[in-house]
């Protein structure tokens, strides 16, 4: 009974077995588990095919349950008899397979997972190597230890890794892949594990806004954004946030579309990928209705005198003239009524000129002057560049009173004055020197239809103006309009 319990126990624990050859100096090791009252070990070793003939390997005799051969890759069989205190054989297992493998390293082909931060509980990471057996280790070294993955073979070469890594701090770890050989191969920088870290709000572009715009050049200015920050609002605001942009660690750039916005105080919420946010002041949405402006607007009286070189058709005579004038005229722009004519605006005017001509050489006399009224109502497109110089064209219509004034003893001509329906049309540059004085060299045409008949003026003009401007922040008044509304 005893010599069949021994002769089980034996057989249990010595069943077939793989090991692994890395080259010609690398040793194998068999293992057994230990029989009491045993004295040696012998062990046989042959090649598959050579049991009958007993041609052995390896015939050796251990005192421990343990026996380091040499074997080159192939397929083998061995078996261990124990021997009694007194050197007899008392129990021998049956003849088992045994498979000796040629050990290849591992090599990393790539490594990829999500961020990781400081007290996350788990890090994921996908693996890609080549010679990865079912019993390869994923490791992750951590200082003097070892930190095992929980591994999930995919069949492709590849290995989906789980590690416990909540109480790492931030740094920098090495991944180990190590095949039962002992064989490894390591990536220095696998896992990067970064400290939370919350952005920091400073200002905005602007934080008035209007409903029904679409605003492509909205900035926040801040310190400690990453890149994969997100922007977010209120799904109450209606508001939606397009093309946002990192640009660095101090600035984002953003749209916003604001075609279904709710009128309202909207903070933004920045989140870092870490998580951690911070909150912007409250950007306002207002109506067009509450005045909205697109930037600081000019009204007021400007005072203008012109030195126009005239040439044109007047009546009954070809002449070519110089006058001067002055005039005055209140203008705005279309800003607070149709936002998206900002650049348009219209003026109410009036002008007194004073015209001297010279006559045909066949009159005795050399000049005369015609003094002119023109007022009315006119509507300019003017660039708004960050420039003191940008470009106008307007047109206008109004009425026109003139008055022929001639020199003494010419009685026969007739001095009354005439008024008829006046039209402008012309273009030039707007240059202002300071936000008071404006310089405009420009062309127009003039043209009016009058008692005594049909009048065309092109005209060329130097303008020198003073501008008496009432400028204001829009955006800050309606603010402080709609707050008081509330």
């Amino acid at each position: 009974m005893k010599r069949f319990l021994l002769a089980f126990i034996l057989m249990v624990a010595a069943a077939s077995m793989n090991l692994v050859a890395q080259d010609n100096r690398t040793t194998q090791k068999i293992l057994w588990k230990a029989v009491p009252s045993a004295s040696a070990y012998i062990v046989e070793i042959v090649r598959e095919g050579n049991i009958a003939s007993l041609l052995f390997e390896y015939q050796l005799e251990v005192t421990e349950p343990a026996a380091e051969v040499l074997l080159v890759p192939g397929s083998y069989f061995y078996r261990i008899t124990v021997l009694n205190r007194f050197k007899k054989p008392s129990a021998t297992t049956e003849w088992k397979k045994l498979e000796v493998k040629a050990a290849r390293r591992p090599h990393f082909q790539y490594i990829s997972g999500s961020p990781v931060y400081e007290g996350d509980a788990k890090a994921f990471l996908i693996a890609s190597v080549t010679n990865l057996l079912p019993e390869s280790r994923f490791i992750l070294s951590v200082g003097d230890k070892e930190l095992d993955a929980v591994v999930r073979f995919n069949g492709d070469g590849t290995a989906a890794l789980e590690f416990n890594v909540g109480e790492l701090k931030p740094g920098i770890y090495r991944l180990i892949c190590r095949n039962p050989s002992g064989l490894e191969d390591s990536i220095e920088e696998a896992l990067l594990v970064r400290e939370r870290i919350a952005p920091r709000y400073y200002s905005i572009s602007r934080n008035s806004l209007y409903s029904g715009e679409i605003i492509t050049d909205m900035e926040i200015r801040g310190s400690r954004f990453e890149e994969g920050i997100a922007l977010e609002v209120s799904p109450d605001s209606g508001i939606v946030i397009a093309n946002l942009q990192f640009v660095d660690s101090n600035t984002l750039r953003f749209w916003l579309d604001l075609s279904d916005a709710r009128k309202g105080s909207w903070p933004l919420t920045l989140k870092n990928p870490s998580g951690l946010t911070d909150q912007s002041e409250p950007v306002e949405v207002l109506s067009y209705e509450e005045g909205k402006r697109p930037d600081k607007v000019k009204t007021g009286f400007g005072i203008v005198g012109r030195l126009p070189v005239v040439f044109g058709d007047l009546p009954d005579l070809d002449s070519v003239g110089i006058f001067t004038g002055f005039g005055f005229s209140f203008d705005s722009d279309f800003g607070g009524l149709i936002p998206f004519l900002k650049w348009m605006g219209y003026s109410f005017f009036f002008e007194y000129k004073e015209i001297g001509r010279p006559w045909l050489a066949d009159q005795s006399v050399d000049f005369e002057m015609i003094h002119y009224i023109n007022f009315g109502n006119s509507f300019y497109y003017m660039t708004r560049f960050e420039s003191p110089v940008n470009w106008f064209a307007e047109t206008g219509l109004g009425i026109s009173v003139h008055k022929p004034q001639y020199p003494e003893g010419f009685t026969t001509l007739d001095t009354k004055g005439m008024w008829g329906l006046y039209l402008m049309a012309g273009t030039g540059l707007d240059i202002s020197i300071r936000p008071d004085i404006i310089f405009r060299f420009g062309g127009e045409i003039q043209f009016s239809y009058a008692e005594d008949g049909q009048h065309l003026f092109p005209e060329f003009y130097i303008e020198v103006g003073y501008r008496f401007r009432h400028e204001r922040d829009l955006d800050k008044y309606n603010t402080e309009k709609a707050r008081q509304n509330k």
